[in-house]
């Protein structure tokens, strides 16, 4: 949205400089360079998943719920502890939990991979960042991984809808 307003305001200020007025270029490379911004910003969101997000929290106090009951959900159905998930072990059984944690949080939770990584125990977010693609991608290629991961998305749902109060 505030991309889309400074597109128009740059076209918009543009229309209004004279073809011959001095600060005429100054203007074109603003918004050429505008331009870049807003795509490579685009790019970027898709690359690091920021499209996407099944957000099921209302508000913030659901979002707390959620944020907090993502490790047991995940601990629970990969049957792998929470001590373990976060911690620094490098097993197989331990490192699809940490993937399907970190994409959970960045998904369900909404948190940024630099938020997820101080969970993690001070992780650097690039981790964070390949913890989430890899989730991804094990999605893509495995069902028991991807379903997984769908039983914990209705598991988290339930402990959300579960809260809130019927009217």
């Amino acid at each position: 949205m505030a991309v889309e307003k400074l597109d128009r305001v740059l076209g918009d200020l543009l229309a209004e400089v004279p073809f011959d007025h001095p600060d005429r270029a100054y203007f074109e490379r603003l918004r050429e360079t505008h331009g870049l911004y807003a795509g490579s910003a685009s790019r970027a969101s898709q690359l690091h998943g920021y499209e996407g997000r099944r957000i099921f929290a209302r508000n913030e106090t659901e979002r707390k719920k959620l944020i907090s009951s993502v490790l047991p959900v995940v601990s629970d159905i990969f049957d792998v502890p929470v001590e373990e998930i976060v911690g620094l072990s490098r097993r197989r059984e331990v490192i699809r939990p940490r993937f399907a944690t970190s994409y959970l949080l960045h998904m369900v939770g909404d948190l940024g991979p630099s938020e997820i990584a101080r969970m993690f125990g001070g992780k650097d977010h690039t981790t964070i960042l390949n913890h989430i693609s890899r989730a991804r991608a094990l999605m893509a290629e495995d069902a028991l991984f991807s379903e997984s991961i769908a039983d914990a998305e209705n598991k988290l749902r339930q402990l959300v809808s579960v809260s809130r109060p019927q009217s």
